[in-house]
């Protein structure tokens, strides 16, 4: 049944959403707008993201809607930004967050750019005049940029090891936070730096679970399938296929531009969007800067292999080599040769003509309890 979708209030500052009083936007992005709100019956400061009515083309997408959010609601984990509820009033779907005082990463990886005197990202020029996209802020206070940037100060340090350490400390929390959320049966389907946020603590969230999908749905709706930014979504993703990898190789490809302050796959001038994302080999960061460490190239150009079997098979492994890197122990992965899949061009490669490359080989084991910093599903 189609569902007749109005445009979304000019603003809703000064209403209320179900239990929650909207004080203040935080901002817009393409899927709604983020509000900071007071849940008057807790008394407590929230974030809202009210979504666009495109979203939900029928009864039946609001019913998965629905469905989806109450098993996102039981994400119980340190580093995700949890989900208190989702609503529906007159026609407006919402759904309400934890709030995380902080900025985006995508915000961080601009200020570096600043201070090395380079130029933005296309994705975070996309921001207001406080330099906050709405994907960033799915609960951020206004908070001083200079005291976050001093919690993370290592990773504008000119030190490679140092740098390559600190982007290692931030990827693994986020990999922990997807693996805890793929044991619990869902997938984001949108990990970016824009939807990763820094508080003051040196804890990273991963936020925006309200539009993750279920591992197991392969009923994907058409509106919501092509939801994020193109440049992070993995090369499966665009036919319907996303799974735990995919997740893996968007996180990949965030670190990547965080330690090179450049995105994998830059935007494409040509007609076709997908053109860099399809056609093109990502170029391994020791080939850009030899002197970033071969463990952190490894681990990342692992991660972003075009072959999802090519991949961390699970989030875990990811993290764990991560952890590894961070201790100086020995890391699982090892370098793969570039090899052609069937009907696709061939998998990503790690090119450096002075090291063997070999296979790697995925471990079987996968986290099957709560673990710290979790809740166990509920």
């Amino acid at each position: 049944t189609e569902v007749q979708t109005c445009a979304l209030p000019i603003s809703l500052i000064g209403q209320s959403l179900g239990d929650y009083r909207i004080t203040r936007e935080i901002g817009r992005g393409g899927m709604g707008i983020v509000y900071e709100a007071i849940q008057q019956s807790l008394d407590r400061r929230t974030s809202v993201k009210v979504l666009k009515p495109s979203l939900f083309r029928s009864e039946r997408d609001i019913l998965r809607f629905q469905r989806e959010s109450r098993t996102i609601s039981r994400l119980h984990h340190s580093n995700i930004v949890e989900v208190y509820g989702v609503g529906l009033q007159n026609d407006i779907h919402y759904f309400a967050m934890r709030y995380v005082p902080g900025i985006g990463l995508d915000r961080l990886i601009a200020i570096l750019k600043q201070r090395r005197g380079k130029a933005s990202s296309p994705e975070t020029k996309v921001t207001d005049s406080s330099h906050v996209t709405a994907e960033s802020t799915a609960g951020q206070d206004v908070v001083n940029e200079d005291a976050v940037c001093d919690v993370y100060q290592d990773l504008a340090e000119s030190h490679p090891v140092r740098r390559a350490a600190a982007v290692a400390r931030i990827g693994e929390q986020i990999a922990d936070a997807l693996d805890y959320a793929h044991h619990c049966g869902v997938i984001h389907r949108d990990v970016k730096p824009s939807n990763l946020l820094l508080d003051l603590h040196g804890t990273v969230w991963l936020s925006d679970f309200g539009l993750a999908r279920p591992i197991h749905d392969v009923e994907l709706t058409q509106s919501l399938d092509v939801i994020g930014t193109l440049r992070y979504m993995a090369p499966e993703a665009f036919g319907g296929g996303a799974d735990e990898r995919s997740d893996v190789y968007s996180l990949g490809l965030t670190l990547y531009e965080l330690l090179m302050l450049k995105p994998v796959h830059e935007e494409s001038r040509g007609r076709n969007p997908l053109e860099p994302i399809v056609h093109s080999d990502p170029v391994p960061p020791r080939q850009i800067d030899p002197s970033i460490p071969r463990d952190i190239d490894t681990i990342i150009m692992k991660a972003i292999s075009e072959d999802p079997q090519q991949r961390y098979q699970s989030a875990k492994e990811f993290a764990d080599d991560l952890r590894r890197f961070q201790n100086h122990d020995p890391i699982q992965a090892r370098r793969t040769r570039s090899s052609a899949s069937t009907g696709a061009s061939s998998s990503s490669t790690v090119s450096n003509s002075s090291s063997p490359r070999t296979r790697w080989r995925p471990s079987p084991s996968r986290r099957s309890s709560a673990g710290p910093g979790r809740v166990a599903c509920a």
